[in-house]
């Protein structure tokens, strides 16, 4: 399958594959750079937090800081 890079820098994902993966509009897709090519992957809805939490490894957390600490990772 193949599909071209608009004006706009857009790419189509044609529709047997959007239904096949189950995309829907508004999905959002993370986009890792190779050698020469892209990896184009649809983003998981906790991926924000898991990669928060990772941050947080090894620190202390006092009591109190866990709301303001998953606040900003809510969705």
């Amino acid at each position: 399958m193949t599909t071209m890079l608009s004006a706009k820098g857009q790419i189509v994902i044609p529709t047997e594959l959007r239904e096949r993966k189950g995309f829907k509009p508004g999905d959002e897709f993370e986009i890792e750079e190779m050698a020469d090519s892209l990896v184009i992957r649809k983003k998981q809805r906790n991926q924000g937090l898991v990669a928060h939490l990772q941050r947080l490894k090894g620190t202390a957390l006092k009591p109190g800081t866990m709301k303001g600490t998953l606040k900003p990772a809510r969705f």
